[in-house]
């Protein structure tokens, strides 16, 4: 694997998140306000969480994501379902295109170690989706030759 930065995953996640057919929109943020008047839906977010650096196996680096999609829902909640089913196809169809995008070259790695759960929010806009926590796992380098001074 070839290591790369936060803002190289991050990048990742947005093409493959916009690259999604049924995705009106892409939003990251270190704050969970993703939610904003000019939203449009249905929405993917990411929210950047801790970082973890191992030395087992090579030296790595394990990014935490925050990764949600979302969508209106009608006030009476007559199409919750609808908005569930789509928002849970769409998040499994990005993370697999993410997972496809490190098989390709190597770069990353994502693992999941957790369920998708499902979030509603109605400050705003009322909305529903699934969020779930992804680990990115890059190497880093340790070798102090390396790093630019």
């Amino acid at each position: 694997m070839t290591a790369i930065t936060l803002n190289q995953i991050l990048k990742r996640i947005e093409t493959q998140a916009t690259s999604h057919q049924q995705v009106a929109m892409y939003r990251q943020s270190v704050r969970a306000d993703r939610f904003l008047p000019d939203a449009e839906y249905p929405l993917v977010f990411c929210i950047p969480g801790t970082i973890y650096m191992s030395t087992n196996n090579g030296p790595t680096v394990t990014y935490r994501f925050y990764l949600g999609v979302c969508d209106r829902h009608f006030e009476d909640m007559s199409n919750i379902f609808e908005v569930l089913s789509d928002t849970s196809t769409i998040l499994i169809d990005i993370i697999a295109l993410l997972r496809n995008s490190y098989i390709e070259d190597g770069a990353f790695e994502v693992q999941l170690n957790t369920n998708a759960e499902i979030f509603s929010e109605s400050d705003g806009d009322i909305v529903a989706g699934y969020g779930v926590e992804i680990e990115v796992i890059t190497p880093y380098y340790d070798n102090s030759c390396d790093i630019p001074l």
